[in-house]
């Protein structure tokens, strides 16, 4: 059994190949991505509802290249430090940021779970979105989140796009098939079908509850499944592609993330959202480092 100092050394898994990377990617020339996938217009804006109310002298720290919160970084904040660990990912994304906000951005190829190793001091925010889903076990999930409490300033802010399983979870409601129904039915967009079929609709044959682990080699292979059997269209397969990921994603329960965070020392709100099916499980969290006395 792993140590806690052998798991601060450790690496995460590096299981984003261009294959995932690029599924997302709605127009290159355009530098757009599929929503859900990637936050969207509202998602950014909550992000940026959540910022502190002056932090044009800061530097941000953004774990993961996501372009759309690099540039609200690059926006906001004076310097942004962008830390990840696949270089896939930076080399995909790296000039997806203008030239003007690129001179503000330092890209590190390094490991979450060893970033403070990377920044000069503590900072005043941390933004991700959708990183703890990378990581192994809840073990590393603490870890993760003692380096960005370490990281942080008092009163510092974290704020982050989070994918949980809600404590109301019903995994009768979101089987493939019924997620399916609701599509062909009108309920649910092509976007919302294919993330929510991605994320939920193979809980009960993909997801382990006691590791929390979803399978999404296995999940791909049974949606490509239902293709053969005449289930899907191929259409209706190629909106759940766009969010293709061969790898393993840890999704812990809402409850648990939230004890966590309080662990952690941070008090949290959720960024309200509506409109979307995935704004149910894929939440916006700010959270404030709390000051001990």
């Amino acid at each position: 059994m792993n140590t806690k100092n052998e798991l601060r050394s450790s690496c995460l898994p590096n299981q984003w190949d261009k294959k995932s990377l690029t599924a997302r990617i709605k127009d290159s020339a355009c530098r757009q991505r599929f929503e859900a996938g990637c936050p969207n217009e509202v998602e950014i804006e909550a992000y940026a509802a959540a910022l502190p109310r002056d932090c044009s002298g800061d530097t941000a720290v953004i774990l993961g290249m996501t372009p759309e919160l690099r540039l609200l970084a690059a926006k906001s904040f004076a310097k942004v430090l962008t830390i990840d660990y696949s270089r896939q990912a930076i080399e995909t994304y790296t000039d997806w940021l203008a030239a003007p906000y690129r001179q503000k951005e330092i890209v590190i190829n390094g490991n979450w779970l060893d970033f403070p190793n990377y920044l000069p001091g503590q900072v005043r925010v941390i933004m991700g979105d959708g990183i703890f889903g990378n990581l192994l076990d809840v073990e590393q999930h603490r870890i993760l989140l003692a380096n960005i409490a370490g990281s942080l300033l008092p009163d510092g802010y974290f704020i982050t796009r989070m994918a949980v399983i809600p404590d109301d979870f019903n995994p009768d409601e979101y089987t493939a098939l019924k997620i399916i129904d609701r599509f062909r039915k009108g309920r649910i967009n092509e976007t919302e079908f294919g993330f929510d079929t991605r994320m939920l609709g193979h809980y009960k044959c993909c997801y382990d509850q006691r590791t929390f682990i979803l399978d999404n080699g296995k999940l791909f292979r049974e949606c490509d499944d239902f293709l053969r059997a005449g289930t899907i269209s191929p259409e209706e397969l190629s909106f759940i592609r766009r969010y293709y990921f061969a790898g393993k994603n840890c999704i812990i329960p809402e409850c648990l993330w939230q004890e966590l965070l309080r662990q952690h020392n941070f008090s949290f709100t959720i960024q309200g959202r509506s409109g979307r099916s995935w704004y149910e499980y894929y939440k916006i969290y700010k959270c404030i480092k709390l000051r001990r006395f």
